[in-house]
């Protein structure tokens, strides 16, 4: 099956397929495999670690991938689903920030430890009148992308912003075609040229890959 994101740190390549989790050494030879997963789609390498988080349907899976072992598993509460906006760790991998849909919506930022993946608060939402879509964590400072909704619930406006006290502020304002050009693109830097990197390009994102949507940071410093 093919994979639909792809993962590497120093010493291990992880594919995501949907259904399954596929692990190569750094020659690319098969290390292990985990099976009869639901929606396993995303995930992140903890920071100079060779700990990887799996986002499946309802639940984050932390596995050492040198013991070939989940060694936590956590339900998420009242979620709709986790796939389909980003997750990061803070530098030093103590903290697993987590973007999760509560409805069609509804958003909220979670944060887990990053030793055993307990919860410890929402340092956002939720609400339905936003959709965070991307995060980005540089030492103190939370970036994230945001698209605010009218009255009629349809996202109208996009920023990128920082993320103090629960509100975004010293927003700065894209447009909607550089908003799908920042999600498409960060998609390709943060999960491989995948079946989700295809899925962006296809609906009309045609353009070269632009190395400055790599970052919000920079992108948000590129407009102040």
């Amino acid at each position: 099956m093919k994979a639909y994101s792809v993962y590497r740190n120093t010493n291990y390549k992880v594919e995501l397929t949907g259904g399954s989790v596929v692990v190569y050494d750094s020659n690319d030879n098969l290390k292990f495999k985990i099976n009869k997963l639901k929606y396993a789609y995303t995930g992140r390498f903890k920071p100079n670690s060779n700990i990887f988080i799996v986002r499946t349907d309802s639940s984050l899976l932390m596995l050492d991938i040198e013991k070939e072992v989940v060694t936590h598993k956590v339900k998420v509460k009242n979620v709709n689903t986790l796939n389909d906006h980003e997750c990061t760790f803070n530098n030093d991998g103590s903290i697993f920030y987590n973007i999760e849909s509560t409805t069609n919506v509804e958003f909220r930022i979670a944060l887990y430890s990053g030793s055993d993946l307990s919860f410890i608060e929402y340092i956002y939402g939720p609400t339905n009148m936003s959709t965070v879509t991307s995060i980005e964590i540089d030492n103190d400072d939370i970036y994230v992308l945001v698209s605010y909704r009218n009255k009629q619930r349809v996202a109208s406006e996009h920023y990128i912003g920082l993320l103090k006290n629960n509100e975004i502020i010293n927003k700065v304002p894209i447009s909607e075609v550089e908003l799908f050009s920042i999600v498409r693109d960060r998609n390709y830097f943060l999960n491989g040229i995948t079946q989700m990197y295809n899925f962006w390009h296809l609906v009309g994102m045609n353009k070269e890959i632009n190395p400055l949507n790599q970052s919000l940071k920079n992108i948000y410093l590129s407009k102040c």
